[in-house]
């Protein structure tokens, strides 16, 4: 299931999906797989993506890339205020990820968030407003 996640295409998608049906990562990248296609604007493949995203959601609200993708595709559907709740709640849970992986999900979340930002017509947050602690994000000892 892992190797056909990780090939990262439809198809293999999909195969991972009929093995285990409930696996969030493999829904959530199906998902972002569709938003990525050249006809992602079809309003069919659109509601396919959010109906897998969504379900990921369900499965593991906890994760950061299933957060992610579900709020790239409210953003394309045009529910920013949705998108913000999700995209807030994926930054919250960065602090449960090692420290490469926070680096690489902060960095995506943060530039969703600012989008949704732009696209509430609300004032862009500082660079201090976003260093600023979180609930549920914890800052790294460096050494």
């Amino acid at each position: 299931i892992q190797r056909r996640i990780e090939e990262h295409t439809i198809d293999s998608l999909r195969e991972a999906l009929q093995l285990s049906p409930t696996n969030a990562l493999a829904l959530a990248r199906l998902a972002g797989a569709m938003l990525a296609q050249p006809s992602s604007s079809d309003p069919g493949d659109l509601a396919e993506a959010a109906f897998h995203a969504r379900r990921s959601l369900h499965f593991s609200p906890g994760h950061p890339e299933v957060g992610w993708i579900l709020a790239e595709l409210l953003l394309r559907l045009n529910q920013p205020e949705s998108a913000l709740d999700v995209i807030d709640r994926a930054i919250a849970t960065l602090g449960q990820l090692t420290w490469p992986e926070r680096k690489r999900w902060e960095r995506k979340c943060v530039e969703t968030r600012l989008e949704v930002d732009r696209c509430l017509n609300r004032a862009l947050p500082t660079q201090t407003e976003l260093a600023k602690p979180r609930p549920g994000i914890v800052k790294p000892i460096r050494p």
